[in-house]
């Protein structure tokens, strides 16, 4: 009796046993390649930025032949999670991410559009499962103090403002602002209550104020006193959302949702789960933007280049880095 089957015996046979099992074997490869189960999306799909992301992430998903499958959190329970059908569970913003993660889950878990607060609060809460990154709609530091640099090289000051959450910032603003050349000062408060005194505290005609996300620095009630401040200070106000240019800060570097739904693809397409260096890890953007209120920047004689310009510069900067 034949053990196994030789080359020409394959290829003069077409019908043969063995001939079966390598057409077999290159269904399996192929289908491997293309990744079992859809990819499930979970999220408010009455949300422009939801079907943005998604719509996105499911033209980035299909070249690779991956199916894309949105459901609404409200109808959360009518899905099964724990059967490991899915290649991927996406959820699209904190409150999705909070939801799913109540839930037994087999699959690999990308939360999407998450803060970079939230995602450390829930991942310690959840153990760190494994299979489970984080795709966040935060900047990092390095990127917000390289624009800040890159658009006023003139102003060798930079002032961070912290709170109570983007305190645990402050060794790595240390260490890109020591990267960029600039003289940091620095000013934590712990209620918004004391913003209007400390923004004088930044005055300087070489200083640049940069605002990180926390809820006592930066929320509807304080963004006027902030922004007003530093304006009457002569402070060029660098921000880490379009929100804050449009209410009149100066710049900032954004990704949209559009943006993030391209790279969330990118990241299911090549297993992140499978990567130990993605398990448990907050993904920041990889496509971005910036954002300028051309406006304050007359009314600070500061001249900036368009937003295409600053961000190619951007780009470079950061690959030579």
């Amino acid at each position: 009796m034949k053990k196994g089957c030789t080359a020409q015996e394959v290829t003069a046979v077409p019908r043969s046993g063995c001939r079966f099992l390598l057409l077999m074997l290159t269904l399996l490869v192929t289908l491997s390649a293309w990744g079992a189960g859809e990819v499930l999306v979970i999220g408010d799909t009455s949300r422009p930025y939801f079907r943005s992301f998604t719509d996105s992430l499911a033209a980035s998903l299909e070249r690779n032949h991956v199916d894309v499958k949105t459901i609404d959190t409200d109808k959360l329970d009518s899905v099964t999670l724990n059967g490991g059908k899915f290649q991927c569970v996406v959820t699209v913003g904190n409150q999705a991410a909070r939801l799913v993660s109540a839930r037994q889950v087999q699959s690999p878990i990308l939360h999407a559009l998450v803060t970079e607060s939230f995602a450390h609060d829930l991942y310690q809460a959840t153990n760190g499962q494994p299979l489970r990154s984080f795709l966040l709609i935060d900047q990092p530091v390095s990127r917000l103090i390289l624009l800040a640099h890159t658009a006023m090289p003139d102003r060798h000051k930079l002032g961070v403002l912290y709170g109570p959450s983007s305190v645990r910032y402050r060794g790595e603003v240390r260490i890109q602002a020591a990267r960029a050349d600039l003289q940091l000062v620095e000013k934590e408060i712990q209620n918004p209550d004391q913003l209007g005194d400390v923004i004088s505290f930044f005055r300087g005609n070489d200083n640049i104020l940069l605002t990180l996300p926390d809820p006592v620095v930066v929320n509807e009630s304080t963004a006027k006193t902030l922004i007003l401040g530093a304006y009457l200070e002569n402070l060029p106000l660098v921000g880490y959302s379009q929100a804050l240019v449009k209410a009149g800060a100066l710049m900032s570097v954004y990704s949209t949702p559009d943006q993030l739904g391209t790279q969330g693809g990118e990241l299911i397409s090549t297993s992140f789960w499978n990567d130990p260096a993605r398990r448990g890890a907050l993904i920041y953007p990889r496509y971005y933007q910036v954002s300028v209120n051309y406006q304050v920047a007359h009314a600070l004689q500061i001249d900036l280049p368009s937003e295409n310009v600053l961000t190619q510069r951007l780009g470079k900067l950061e690959e030579i880095r």
